[in-house]
C-alpha cells in the first residue's frame, strides 16, 4: 500500500533532512581539522609503540588532508572562489589531463585513503 505525504509533510520532511545533511558536513569537516600528533615528543610519555602511532597519525592526518582537498573541490570546483585550492597541484590541474587520467587518479587516492 503506496504511503503519499502532504505538501507540509514534504516540506518539513526537506527542511529536516537539509539540516542533517548540513550538520553532517560540518562534522566532517570538524573531524578533518583534528590533527594528531606526528612527532614522538607530542605523544602521552609512557605511550606504547610510539614509532607506530606516529606512523598512523601521519597517515590519518594525511588522509583527512585528502578528503578536505575533495570536499573543498567539490563545494568551490573553481579556482578563484575555493579559498583553500591546495587540491589543484600541477599534477591534478583539470586542464591539462583528460577525463579517463582523472579519473585513474581519483581512483588510486580513494584505494590509498581505504586500503584497497
Amino acid at each position: 500500500m503506496a504511503t503519499f505525504l502532504t505538501i507540509k509533510e514534504r516540506k518539513a520532511l526537506n527542511t529536516f533532512l537539509l539540516g542533517a545533511l548540513y550538520q553532517c558536513h560540518e562534522n566532517l569537516y570538524d573531524l578533518c581539522n583534528d590533527v594528531l600528533p606526528e612527532r614522538i615528543e607530542d605523544l602521552t610519555p609512557g605511550t606504547r609503540n610510539p614509532e607506530k602511532i606516529i606512523a598512523l597519525n601521519k597517515r590519518i592526518n594525511a588522509q583527512s588532508r585528502r578528503i578536505e582537498d575533495l570536499l573543498l573541490s567539490i563545494e568551490y570546483p573553481d579556482e578563484c572562489e575555493c579559498p583553500d585550492n591546495s587540491f589543484l597541484s600541477a599534477e591534478h590541474a583539470a586542464a591539462d589531463l583528460s577525463e579517463a587520467e582523472q579519473a585513474a587518479i581519483i581512483q588510486a587516492d580513494l584505494a590509498e585513503c581505504f586500503g584497497e
